[in-house]
């Protein structure tokens, strides 16, 4: 074979070669594609393809199903969910990552209501998004566990709301609750939250477990407080609780506003907290903590250590507000406490019969 002959076939053979891969990579890329569902007209053997029954092909019925929406969605599909009302977990899972959610209206309603358990699960990096102008009411308990839910639309959750977070994160939250929010922390890595709750639990408790830094950056009301964690927990803004503050876990609790506390605090050994506000306490102060700093108190009830070694209690000015007895701190033998300024100021007990007088 001469030179020149090689050489052709060479080159006639490359072409085949780029036109076999540029073929390949025509098949092998999968479009974008909008998956319809709909609870009244839909089922899930049909392939989603179109909002309407047509030549064989129509709506999926659920979102979640074996053979629902997500089981053949692809990460940048729109699933558009025909409004109604859905008997299914609103469960986004690793299968189907980064998917966008639409509610389009149906005979006048606007709202996809889910009666399950919901769960916000696509893996790490990846991004659920509901879309602008949906709606979507979720009944019963919600999960945050990984990657990212940008909330774009409208968000209700229906009743007590049990949410559990243990990874990702939401934004653009502007859900309604209807009813009190009992809300448990248990991060796999460090993170900022609380976005995804309301500004109040309405009654509701929180509950930090967990050995992961966990950082709070909105003003928060809860009824009550549990904290159980030894990774630290910042609180970036005031917190108000209507029951008791409790630090049981042993680390480090930070405050940078206010606390406000209609039941006690307490904190066990080793725990410290440090509240860079002003404090207010309806009861008592029970610390059993290694370390404790506060920038003022007022307090209705006793501030008690427990003398333990090393251990410290630091307060600018403290007012002890009540018409309960005259000892209003019990500091242990081998506690250092350090007051600013210390008042007291007692008021009337309810039968009229301290009216203000000193002891």
């Amino acid at each position: 074979m001469t030179t020149q002959r090689l050489l052709q076939l060479l080159s006639r053979t490359a072409l085949v070669v780029a036109f076999l891969l540029a073929l390949t990579g025509v098949q092998g890329a999968v479009a974008q594609q909008t998956i319809y569902v709909s609870s009244t007209s839909g089922a899930d053997a049909f392939d989603g393809a179109t909002a309407n029954i047509a030549g064989g092909s129509g709506p999926k019925a659920t979102l979640t199903g074996v053979d629902g929406a997500l089981s053949i969605a692809s990460a940048g599909d729109t699933i558009s969910i025909e409004a109604g009302t859905y008997a299914e977990d609103f469960n986004f899972g690793a299968a189907a990552p980064s998917v966008s959610i639409v509610v389009t209206p149906a005979g006048g309603v606007i709202a996809a209501t889910f009666n399950g358990t919901s769960t916000m699960d696509p893996g790490a990096g990846d991004t659920i998004t509901l879309s602008s102008g949906s709606v979507v009411v979720l009944d019963g308990a919600f999960t945050l566990t990984s990657g990212s839910f940008v909330n774009n639309g409208s968000i209700t959750f229906n009743g007590p709301t049990a949410l559990s977070v243990t990874g990702g994160s939401m934004s653009g939250n502007t859900a309604v609750y209807t009813g009190a929010v009992t809300a448990t922390y248990n991060l796999a890595a460090a993170g900022s939250a609380g976005s995804e709750l309301p500004a109040s639990l309405g009654g509701g408790a929180l509950s930090i477990v967990g050995a992961k830094a966990t950082t709070f950056d909105s003003a928060l009301t809860a009824g009550s407080v549990a904290i159980a964690n030894l990774g630290g927990i910042t609180f970036s803004d005031a917190l108000t609780v209507s029951g008791n503050f409790a630090n049981s876990g042993g680390g480090e609790v930070t405050i940078s506003g206010n606390l406000s506390v209609g039941g006690n605090i307490t904190q066990a050994v080793s725990g410290s907290l440090t509240v860079s506000g002003s404090t207010s306490v309806d009861g008592n102060i029970t610390d059993s903590g290694s370390s404790s700093t506060f920038e003022a108190i007022t307090i209705g009830g006793v501030v008690e250590t427990d003398g333990i070694a090393a251990q410290t209690f630091t307060a600018g000015a403290v007012t002890f507000v009540h018409d309960g007895p005259a000892t209003v701190i019990k500091n242990g033998a081998n506690a250092t406490m350090t007051l600013a300024s210390l008042t007291t100021s007692y008021v009337p007990d309810p039968a009229g019969k301290r009216s203000d007088r000193p002891q």
